[in-house]
């Protein structure tokens, strides 16, 4: 019975690193199950975490992100009628610009219209004023030889009538003087009686 005795108390290498292996494994077991909860509970702390602190502060941004993102709408629909209402006053102006722009040309044909008939006046008004001093130099020719003639005649009549020439140049005379034209009296124009 010793022998046995020895057995048990000294069981075989083999066995005792069989037996290690199998306590090594276990716990390699219970350090992966150790490590697997250890790792739940940081992810539920995480969670936790996330859902009492992160989650809350994630919504609020997300609010506020909204209600900014509604006011910028709100505004673009202000700007929006802004660069309508300035759309249609531009539109207005440039028709404005527009009317304006052949009122400009409209007037600038009137004036060189103006201009063209005013210099073609003033060169007929120059060319009649000429026509004019023409005229007068002419009548006061013809006045001056009225004049010259009335004179002459009225001598002759003198001399016809005082009988101081001789009875034949006397009788040329009256032969003659019947043809000589008698000066027309024209009536004096207002205009004449100025100058």
């Amino acid at each position: 019975m010793a022998k046995s005795d020895d057995k048990t108390e000294n069981p075989k290498p083999s066995a005792i690193m069989l037996e290690l292996a199998s306590v090594r494994k276990k716990l390699d077991d219970i350090y992966a199950r150790l490590k697997e909860h250890e790792d739940h509970l940081i992810a539920t702390r995480e969670l936790s975490i996330l859902q009492n602190e992160t989650l809350p502060f994630i919504n609020f941004q997300f609010k506020q992100q909204l209600f900014n993102t509604w006011a910028l709408t709100q505004s673009l629909h202000e700007v929006e009628k802004e660069v309508a209402l300035r759309y249609g006053s531009f539109q207005n102006a440039m028709r404005d610009l527009s009317r304006e722009q052949e009122k400009a040309a409209y007037l600038a044909k009137y004036v060189d219209t103006m201009l063209r008939n005013y210099y073609e006046i003033r060169n007929e008004n120059v060319m009649l004023k000429q026509k004019i001093d023409e005229l007068k130099n002419q009548m006061e020719a013809k006045d001056m030889q009225i004049k010259a003639m009335k004179g002459i005649t009225q001598e002759i009549n003198r001399l016809i009538t005082q009988r101081k020439l001789p009875p034949d140049i006397i009788a040329e005379l009256q032969r003659i003087l019947p043809e000589i034209p008698r000066p027309v009296t024209r009536p004096i124009k207002e205009e004449e009686e100025i100058l």
